[in-house]
């Protein structure tokens, strides 16, 4: 089978590293993401070819690390995959949000809930299984203290 370009640019090799530098405690759970990404890349690029269109491998990756990571049980907050893939939390959370609104059903229990503000605008925070991910975060680093 030909290799597809973007597979190519984002190999599978990319992924694993950076996979492993954010999972550094738990190498398994970063196999699994890292070869679980690699899959969803190649899968998308038959399907959707334009998607990866103007965006680098590693904002690829951060995005779905995020999101793979609350399917692994291996919550991770923006700030940690940003820092270990030496990418900005922005750039980041637009990477997640467009793997996200291309394929909802690949990332079942994530969602988004719009939250009013008093004046009058609202904001987007990202849900897994009905809660924050903020209050997940914020568990996850009262269990481990």
């Amino acid at each position: 089978m030909k290799k597809c370009w973007v597979c190519l640019r984002i190999t599978p090799e990319l992924a694993l590293k950076l996979a492993h530098q954010v999972w550094v405690e738990n190498p398994k759970i970063a196999r699994e993401i890292g070869l679980k990404a690699s899959e969803l890349i190649e899968q998308f690029y038959q399907e959707k070819p334009t998607f990866f269109c103007g965006l680098s491998g590693k904002s690829v990756l951060s995005g779905l690390f995020y999101l793979l990571g609350f399917q692994h049980q291996a919550f991770k907050s923006m700030k940690e995959i940003a820092r270990a893939t030496n990418t900005s939390e922005q750039t980041m959370k637009q990477s997640y949000r467009k793997w996200f609104n291309a394929s909802p059903l690949l990332f079942p229990g994530f969602k988004f809930e719009r939250v009013y503000y008093e004046s009058g605008s609202y904001g987007l925070y990202p849900t897994f299984k009905g809660k924050r991910v903020n209050r997940l975060l914020r568990e996850r680093r009262l269990l481990n203290e």
